[in-house]
């Protein structure tokens, strides 16, 4: 059984706001970890994940752990709270708010879709 505890050591700076990847866990399993990763990304009230794409032919989905978040998908914005989840298509712009009074984690799972072939 392999086990990832968490620990405030195992979260870096990225995207403006803390965030832990389970890229070293899904390592140890087998070729999942080339098509397939996960973080918890933990902010406070106020802070923003800043907008981005993911790289081509990915995809993600993002589940509100903790508390209340406002999710802007290209320009569709929802307010998200514990246990909502959202997704963004290949090439979407996407970002996160934390407009909560407190601390929010949200999981983004993100994986490859075949790329489209033209005949």
């Amino acid at each position: 059984m392999l086990v990832d505890h968490d620990q405030t050591d195992k979260y870096k700076d990225e995207y403006d706001v803390l965030v832990r990847r389970f890229s070293p866990i899904l390592a140890k399993t087998a070729d999942v970890k080339h098509s397939l990763g996960m973080a918890i990304s933990r902010f406070e009230p106020g802070e923003t994940v800043r907008e981005h794409i993911n790289k081509p032919h990915v995809e993600e989905m993002f589940i509100v752990l903790d508390g209340e978040v406002e999710v802007i998908i290209e320009e569709d914005k929802k307010i998200l709270r514990s246990g909502d989840a959202s997704f963004a298509e290949v090439g979407q712009r996407h970002r996160f708010s934390n407009v909560g009074t407190g601390t929010a984690r949200l999981l983004s799972i993100w994986w490859r879709v075949k790329a489209e072939t033209t005949d």
